[in-house]
């Protein structure tokens, strides 16, 4: 295995099998908007496979605590990484910080990887109070951002 790749790189790589054995995860192809970017996991040579749950356990964990802006795709990702000690391409800085957090070897595939690992507050964005849960204690609002530490 040579590598694990998200959506963006499956979309704007015509030249993919050129980076070996290439995987990625089955709800990747679910975040294809069009079905010709979804047809590309089928012809293009990318290996779907499922990461196990104990990685995926480890990963979520890793998530929550850096209130990390991934999805759970995005997570999966890792997680198959982490558990086949196999690099990760990808452009999301929000998937190299979780890969980096883990100690997941990652790198971009059209812009320079990140360096520094981030961390993120939850932050209530109705009144700006820093939150730990889905709703807010002083305003009761369920919407949130994420901002950097």
């Amino acid at each position: 295995m040579d590598a694990i790749v998200d959506s963006n790189v499956i979309i704007h790589s015509s030249k993919i099998r050129k980076l070996g054995e290439i995987y990625t995860v089955p709800g990747v192809q679910k975040e294809m908007k069009s079905q010709d970017a979804s047809r590309k996991i089928q012809n293009s040579g990318v290996n779907l496979m499922k990461a196990p749950e104990p990685e995926i356990s480890k990963v979520n964990q890793v998530s929550d605590r850096i209130n990390s802006p991934t999805s759970k795709v995005d997570e999966k990702l890792v997680a198959l990484a982490l558990s086949t000690d196999t690099k990760v391409i990808s452009d999301d800085k929000g998937v190299q910080n979780l890969a980096l957090h883990l100690d997941v070897d990652f790198e971009g595939f059209m812009e320079e990887a990140i360096t520094e690992e981030r961390k993120w507050k939850k932050v209530c964005s109705r009144c700006g109070q820093e939150r730990s849960n889905s709703t807010c204690r002083r305003c009761g609002s369920e919407s949130f951002e994420r901002k950097p530490r």
